[in-house]
């Protein structure tokens, strides 16, 4: 009965320490909320280096009011910010990287948009905002959006993605 007894403590340890590990785990309602959005027309103003973009259907009703403005700023191209207006629930702001699309992103924006099209790659962070947005999005959220860029330098939303934060 003496060699069982490593096999017993090794059971008993091992469960308690599953146990144990339980309240470390976040449950699914702690999780921060994603927001995500389709694109109506974007408008780049090439003199003030801002690309203004109509936000869709986006989820999350109470933080965005289910649609937005979104204004981003390439002044400094190293230092992406921007900012989304939402419907009556507040603001969103962003620091935001980007980078051009993959070889197989690109030519699927050459199939959406025609030749001569590229496609880009923008990720970011929210830094702030204000209101219900604020509590709905919070500072830490992480935004992507992939876009396709037109030989005439028209932006549109990627086929078939959403804006997501």
């Amino acid at each position: 009965m003496r060699r069982f007894l490593p096999v017993r403590f090794l059971a008993i340890t091992l469960a308690a320490s599953a146990l144990a590990a339980i309240p470390l785990a976040s449950p699914a309602s702690a999780a921060i909320p994603t927001v995500t959005c389709g694109s109506g027309k974007i408008v780049f103003d090439v003199k003030k280096a801002t690309a203004t973009q109509p936000l869709v259907a986006c989820t999350n009703p109470t933080a965005t009011g289910k649609t937005g403005k979104a204004v981003l700023n390439f002044k400094n191209v190293k230092a992406i910010t921007g900012k989304i207006t939402w419907n009556k629930t507040g603001t969103t702001t962003l620091k935001i990287a980007s980078k051009a699309g993959t070889a197989a992103q690109t030519a699927t924006c050459v199939k959406a948009v025609g030749a001569g099209a590229s496609s880009n790659v923008a990720t970011g962070t929210v830094t702030g905002g204000t209101g219900a947005a604020l509590k709905g999005i919070p500072k830490g959220s992480k935004f992507s959006e992939i876009l396709c860029i037109s030989a005439k330098v028209t932006l549109s939303l990627f086929p078939k993605t959403k804006v997501q934060i």
